[in-house]
This record gives C-alpha cells, structure tokens and sequence, in this order.
C-alpha cells in the first residue's frame, strides 16, 4: 500500500483481476465465453485476470457484473473506481464524503 493506505496500480490490477478469475471460475464460465461476452479478446480477458493489465472502462466492469451475477459496486471498487451515479450523488451532497471519512470508512 502507498501512502495514506492507498493501493498502488499494480495492487488494484491484481485484486481486480483475481476478483474477476475468481466470479468467472464460480458462475462457470469460460475465459473465452466471457471475453466473447464481453466483445474482447480472449488474449485481453487472460492478462486482465493476472494483473498485467489495468481494469477496463466502468462500462465493461459493468457488463462483468451483469454477467457473473455480482454486485457491480464491489466489482468497481475492486478496479479502484466508483461509479458515476455515486460519484453524481457526492457531488450534488458533499457531505456524504465528510460522513465516509467521519465514520471511518
């Protein structure tokens, strides 16, 4: 972890990519199902899952989550992002921000 107990990129890559080996193994899905699911390459799928790769777009983390039947937010927190309609919500109410800090989140 870097400073302030913030993940590196090469720490998200990874815990991204190990969530998403470990919902695809789970829902039975092949690697080459999903990356055709996904309309990526199989070659692409495979270094996302060991972590060679940064995550993709909110979007394809989205249809991941539709697909493998998991909770979106968890799957875009494991990536390091938030989504957009949260991110709109803090921004219309900034003080949901200082509640999460506050309560030790």
């Amino acid at each position: 972890m870097g400073k302030g107990g913030e993940m590196s990129q090469s720490e998200i890559n990874g815990n991204f990519g190990k969530e998403v080996r470990s919902e695809r193994e789970r829902s039975g899905i092949s690697l080459r199902r999903l990356a055709s699911l996904l309309d990526m390459s199989p070659s692409y799928l495979s270094k996302l899952e060991r972590g060679l790769v940064a995550p993709p777009s909110d979007k394809f983390i989205e249809s991941m989550s539709e697909i493998l039947n998991i909770d979106r937010d968890h799957l875009m927190a494991s990536a390091g992002k938030v989504s957009s309609d949260i991110v709109g919500k803090i921004i219309k109410n900034p003080k949901i921000a200082h509640k999460i800090r506050d309560d030790g989140y």
